[in-house]
């Protein structure tokens, strides 16, 4: 471990406590579902991480206005899902931790949008460090387990937020047909050439919400160009959106769904594993090397007190 790489690894940390938000986009409403400590040790976690001259604030000052922008949304992501009274997260009267639905795709677009921002920081660490000969392979194979899980992770919450999503369109649909025929006599909608589904407020929203959840998949999945198994499992990705569009038609919608939203589950296991591994190496050697910033602190704190003595 040097100074380079722990300034890389504060990014790095930044990154898991987003990754570990992706949890919150899965809550289906439920209070109580997630722990009111790990949410508190997640939060003070980040806070302590991007609190005034840590490396994260002194590198987003130092990055014009992309770095003003990251440090900016960072701020309004801490109040909305870290804060008592978040707008996104919260913590109930009797002490639950609550998850606002409506809000679960701009969390989700949050989490997506800031690690895009991390991870440009994180690479541009990685480059500097190899081009300096400094980069230790332990230390390169955990961010690489990182992205790998982070991206696997991403790709599988958003792949079942948009099956979610369709699965409500498609009630909407069905609730809005019924509602035509009821105050219409029984007619079918499909054969009134005024009829239109979009004129429906709730069906565009729906729409736009699905639409909404297919970028941030796409953002997700836009990695692993020389990861032949993530590239296998987008592909699949890709090939089973036809679905979405009414192209293709499995006999059973639910069985295709359950599969559809399970083409990263290798991958997330693999690289945790991995993650797991290397942390504990990487967590070893940091904890070495801020033994030892803290013992040349010491020393030159005693250095000055003799020389004043003197």
């Amino acid at each position: 471990m040097n100074k380079e790489e722990f300034g890389v690894l504060e990014f790095l940390n930044i990154g898991r406590v987003l990754s570990d938000c992706l949890d919150y986009c899965l809550s289906q409403g439920e209070d109580g579902k997630y722990s009111l400590e790990i949410r508190t040790n997640l939060g003070n976690r980040l806070k302590q991480l991007t609190r005034e001259k840590s490396n994260f604030d002194i590198n987003c000052d130092n990055n014009g206005d992309n770095g003003k922008q990251f440090k900016e949304e960072m701020g309004y992501f801490i109040d909305d899902v870290f804060s008592d009274n978040g707008r996104i997260v919260s913590i109930t009267l009797d002490k639950k931790v609550h998850v606002e639905q409506s809000l679960v795709i701009e969390l989700l677009t949050s989490i997506i949008k800031l690690r895009v921002y991390t991870e440009s920081f994180i690479n541009a660490g990685l480059k500097l460090l190899k081009d300096r000969d400094l980069l230790d392979a332990d230390f390169e194979n955990l961010v690489k387990a990182d992205m790998l899980n982070y991206h696997s992770k991403a790709s599988k919450v958003a792949s079942i937020m948009l099956s979610n999503k369709f699965f409500e369109y498609r009630k909407n649909v069905q609730q809005v047909i019924q509602d035509y025929s009821r105050t219409h006599g029984g007619a079918d909608p499909r054969k009134d050439p005024e009829f239109k589904l979009d004129d429906d407020p709730s069906i565009r929203m729906l729409r736009n919400e699905f639409e909404e959840i297919s970028k941030d998949l796409n953002t997700a999945m836009h990695f692993g160009d020389d990861i032949e198994e993530f590239k296998l499992a987008r592909q699949k990705v890709y090939d089973d959106f036809s679905f979405f569009s009414g192209k293709k038609r499995p006999t059973d919608v639910r069985v295709f769904i359950n599969i559809f939203c399970t083409y990263f589950d290798r991958l997330i296991a693999v690289s945790q594993a991995e993650l797991q591994r290397y942390s504990a190496i990487v967590n070893s050697e940091t904890k070495q090397f801020v033994e030892e910033l803290k013992k040349e602190a010491a020393d030159k704190d005693t250095t000055k007190e003799e020389t004043k003595e003197n």
